[in-house]
């Protein structure tokens, strides 16, 4: 509950994996006194054997020490945060849980995928979430028998149409040119950036551009 009220979102990764360390221990050590009052084994003696097969165990549990360690660099490198949209190895989707061993993600579709934290930190992950801005990028073709002033007035056109566009941010003006020659069109290019990353208000921005372009 009091990370659910932070702005940070570090202890929403770290506030689960404290809680699962506190029930381990908490059951280790209940564990241990109910072994003694039990049996009344001696506890010394049993560690120390507990910690001659220590080796082995360590050894069998390499992978899940290392991602243990993936963990950590999730925690503190942040290369994405709960409730962040990445890409992995084709999967797109939400990240649900970061745990000890593994990270949930959401994709698209539904599914729910869980990935190794090792593997997380040894791939390249696209954190979509933080994405600044949203880009759009288009060709538009016009026919050959077009003459040269009205392809300057058909540039003319597209840039009043996207000129102070919804989204617009000062730093990245939008762009059309006349740059190309296609196999049976004369191309005329747009890129324009959204701004903040909102893909459904971008989506619906694009749709009355869309429409103004073509009326």
């Amino acid at each position: 509950r009091w990370a659910g009220t932070t702005e940070s979102s570090i202890d929403d990764i770290l506030v689960p994996l404290v809680g699962k360390i506190l029930r381990g221990v908490i059951l280790l050590l209940g564990g241990i006194i109910i072994l003694k009052s039990l049996t009344g084994v001696e506890i010394g003696p049993l560690l120390a054997s507990l910690g001659i097969g220590g080796l082995a165990v360590a050894l069998a549990a390499k992978d899940s020490v290392a991602n243990f360690f993936g963990t950590l660099t999730i925690l503190f490198d942040k290369p994405f945060q709960v409730g962040d949209r990445i890409v992995i190895d084709n999967y797109d989707g939400v990240v649900e849980e970061v745990g000890f061993r593994s990270s949930r993600i959401r994709t698209l579709t539904g599914h729910l995928v869980t990935i190794p934290n090792e593997k997380l930190v040894n791939s390249t992950v696209e954190n979509i979430g933080k994405r600044p801005h949203i880009r759009w990028l288009t060709n538009i073709g016009i026919t050959y028998d077009t003459p040269p002033e009205k392809v300057e007035e058909a540039v003319r056109i597209l840039e009043t149409i996207i000129a102070d566009h919804e989204g617009l941010h000062p730093d990245f003006p939008p762009r059309v040119f006349f740059n190309g020659f296609n196999d049976w069109s004369l191309n005329i290019m747009v890129i324009a950036w959204y701004h903040p990353a909102e893909y459904w208000d971008m989506q619906e921005w694009l749709q009355r551009t869309c429409l103004e372009i073509l009326g």
